[in-house]
Parts: structure tokens; sequence; C-alpha cells
């Protein structure tokens, strides 16, 4: 996908971020030995979280290894995955890495469509054999994405119709890991608002760049952008909202493990992504906690930006 859905690491337990790491190297040799090398490339952090909230469920404990890789060929690192969890996470980086590139491939000139060829070819052989696996799955990804080109072929459509078809995307992914129905309808409505948040902040992220460029942009055709600004508060609102539906639906589910991470993903590192994206990229860290003062709130109201920025909608 696109990488925002990420830590916030200056928040997290030393051993947290340790398994955190490893987590990404569980997912990144199960890629490369499943699906071949060329299918870790673009690994995202976003899959990370997935293969997080899946071993947080599964009732066996995960496998903890040390490796060497071609990335780090003189240390052996730690590498945790679950038997289940972990290829479910490397097929779907597949599939959506493609449809990323599909995307780039039409959106894109340059250099960048030429990577966005190359890297289709590259992974032909891999999406194959996740389409193999999953046939089911991959149909009803394919179908959401079809229906999201088809809304924004209409050009001033709400908001809404753009974000749902991209929050129904990962949400039939999402519901794939539960153990149950209950928990399949939890995740469900996670994998829902993380679907929307990114297409939001996506959107956000490349506001200018597309009017310039005359490409699509959902908050610009919904009027939350023009050619000279983007409506901060607006958005913000938007992408706290739908943050907070994600961290409260993570207190439904009967995590066995791992819940700090989630917590910290779902919390501070949503929220500073937002506040990067909206308010700059090079804004210092959030300030620590004062004491008495909840880490969560704290982050939250930081990220709201500069003074000016901050109010109701």
């Amino acid at each position: 996908m696109f990488g925002y859905l990420t830590a916030f690491q200056p928040e997290l337990r030393v051993r947290e971020l340790d398994t955190y790491k490893a987590i990404y190297c569980g997912l990144c040799h199960c890629l490369r030995s499943h699906y071949g090398l060329a299918s870790s490339a673009g690994l995202s952090y976003d899959f990370v979280f997935l293969a997080a909230l899946g071993l947080a469920l599964e009732k066996e404990e995960p496998e903890l290894s040390h490796r060497r890789c071609l990335t780090h060929p003189f240390r052996q690192r730690a590498s945790i995955a679950g038997k289940r969890t972990t290829l479910f996470a490397a097929a779907m980086q597949v599939l959506l890495a493609c449809y990323k590139l599909e995307d780039d491939l039409e959106d894109e000139s340059g250099g960048k469509k030429v990577r966005a060829r190359a890297g289709l070819a590259a992974l032909r052989g891999a999406r194959a054999v996740a389409e193999q696996e999953y046939p089911e799955l991959s149909q009803r990804m394919g179908e959401q994405l079809s229906l999201l080109a088809q809304a924004q072929s209409r050009k001033g459509e709400s908001l809404d119709s753009y974000t749902h078809h991209s929050g129904m995307l990962l949400a039939v992914i999402a519901e794939e890991i539960g153990e149950d129905d209950i928990q399949r309808r939890v995740l469900h409505e996670i994998g829902y608002q993380l679907g929307r948040w990114i297409y939001l902040i996506d959107a956000a992220d490349d506001w200018e760049q597309d009017v310039s460029l005359g490409r699509f942009n959902a908050l610009y055709e919904a009027g939350l952008a023009t050619g000279e600004r983007l409506d901060t508060k607006r958005v913000f609102q938007l992408l706290s909202d739908t943050s907070a539906t994600v961290y409260a639906s993570l207190q439904l589910l009967p995590l066995r493990r791992y819940k700090g991470i989630l917590e910290n993903v779902a919390g501070p590192g949503m929220a500073a992504k937002q506040r990067a994206v909206l308010f700059g990229r090079n804004r210092p860290e959030p300030a620590p906690a004062q004491d008495g003062e909840p880490l969560l709130q704290r982050t939250l109201q930081d990220a709201g930006g500069p003074e000016e920025e901050k109010g109701s909608v």
C-alpha cells in the first residue's frame, strides 16, 4: 500500500520496538521464500500492522527465530512469524502492491511509469501464486477496486462515495483473519476505517501535485481542497474521527499479545502521521507527555498542528 500506517516509535517500549521489527523481518522472509526476492522490495509497514493484528489473535504462539538475509548478511536478526497469518499478510502485500503499481502505470509519467511497468513484470509470478492461493478474496478485492475506479470517474461525487470502496477493500481483507463471526465483524470495521483513513491521508499528501498535474484527487473533487490550499481543519477532523474508531474497535478484540504495539499504531502512530502530512514534514516530534497527562490524549492534541490550525469543525 502506501506506508502511512506506522508505529510512533518514541513511545514504544524497547521490547515492543524489537518485536515490531521482528514481525517486519518475519514478513520479509516469508515474502522472499514464498513469493520470490522481488516481492519484498516494496514491503510496507501497513502489512506489518495486519500481520501483528492476526498474530495477536492466534491461539498458537508465533515462532521466534534468528536469521541472516541479504540486507543484513553479517548479523542475525530476530524474526517473528505465524504459520497462517504471516503468509496471508505476505499475499495481501503482493496483491495490493500490484494494484498500486497498476495505478501508478495509469497516472504517472516518465521514470515513475517505467518503474511501475518494471515492478509489475517482476511481480507477475508472485501475483499469480497469490491469486491462486486466495481466489475468492482476490476476486472481491478486484471488484472493490473496479467500483473505486468507477466512482473516481464520476467527478463531483461526495467524499464518502470515494472512500467507501477503499474502506471495503481493506475490510474484506481484515475480516479474513478473524476466528469467529464476532471477531470478523470487528475486524471488518477496523479494515473499513483504515481503508478510508489511508485513502484520505494519501489524497491530502498528494493534493498539490495532483491538482497541478490535473490528476484525480478526492479532496479536490469534494471541495476540501483548491489549487492553493487544503482545508486542513476539516481533513484533520475526518482523519481523527476515523483513527479514533480504529483505536476503539481494537478494544473489542481478545488480543493475546502485541496490544501495546497495535494501540501505538492506531493511536500515537496515526496521529503523528496526520500531523506530518497536514502540518509539515519538518515539524519536530511531539513533546513527551506531562506527568498525569494521558499519552494518547497528549499525542492527539499535538497532532493538531500549530495553534492557528486548531479548532472544532
